[in-house]
């Protein structure tokens, strides 16, 4: 699916830049249509992704609430078009602002990003990932067992095994990712690529799983420093996401350089 709409993204690219070379009124006027073929596209994407988060949340949490309802389907579109068309308009008149450019470098990086989830490299990960955070809340509970009466702790853990599991559980995750990410060499365009991929998906997983908690408690009595706390949350995720995607982006424009250097040199292109 990428694939093709990267495909179709290039032939849009194309068209975008070559009426933007020509000086005339309507030819600006041409080149836009690609760039609002370009919107269209992506409002498309991110409606499906919308509409398939909400319902998965709502089957999720059995939350019974959440329902297409089809008189007001138009919303989520208009609500995902609105922030996208505002750069189109600002530079309409920007030659050098090509809005398909922008776009298929967006899904260059997607594609570098991508993953194999039914690869055995990610499947082994997971169950070494699960098998050590359930290793480590175990092993915190023996470890406070040796400061806290052992009637207390379990006493403790029984009333409040959710909670004390969870939090137990997150800090071993943050832990854990952080060392995997810290060891993970970046001298080559490769190793960079390997390192800021993981960190991508940390950061998005993050985003998306606050946004997701947000949701959830928007149905229940709201606390404003709750609300403030989780906004500073998405923030920063969202400035990490930026910022590992510009450095994405110039490991993309090496390898690309590295592909044509081959070609020039080759011959023929490499396939």
């Amino acid at each position: 699916m990428v694939r093709i709409l990267w495909i179709m993204l290039k032939y849009i690219e194309k068209w975008e830049v070559e009426w933007l070379k020509q000086q005339s009124i309507g030819a600006l006027f041409k080149a836009r249509l690609g760039s609002l073929m370009c919107i269209a596209l992506m409002v498309y994407v991110l409606t499906t992704l919308l509409v398939t988060f909400a319902i998965m949340i709502g089957n999720h949490f059995n939350l019974h609430i959440v329902r297409l309802n089809y008189d007001y389907i138009f919303a989520p579109p208009l609500l995902i078009l609105f922030p996208l068309i505002v750069p189109l308009f600002i530079n309409w008149f920007n030659r050098s602002f090509r809005y398909s450019t922008i776009i298929v470098n967006f899904f260059e990086v997607v594609e570098l990003v991508k993953l194999n989830v039914t690869g055995l490299r990610f499947m082994l990960e997971s169950v070494w990932f699960m098998s050590y955070i359930m290793g480590s809340i175990i092993l915190t509970l023996y470890a406070a067992g040796a400061f806290i009466d052992e009637v207390t702790l379990v006493k403790y853990v029984e009333q409040n095994k959710m909670s004390i599991l969870s939090i137990i559980g997150l800090v071993h995750i943050v832990i854990y990712l952080t060392i995997r990410v810290l060891i993970l060499p970046e001298e080559g365009i490769m190793q960079q690529l390997v390192k800021y991929r993981m960190e991508f998906w940390i950061w998005v997983a993050a985003f998306i799983f606050t946004l997701g908690y947000i949701v959830i408690r928007l149905l229940s009595p709201f606390n404003s420093i709750d609300f403030i706390y989780l906004t500073f949350v998405l923030l920063i995720a969202l400035v990490r996401i930026m910022d590992i995607y510009k450095k994405l982006r110039q490991i993309a424009e090496k390898i690309k350089d590295s592909l044509l250097n081959n070609e020039q040199q080759f011959g023929a292109p490499l396939i």
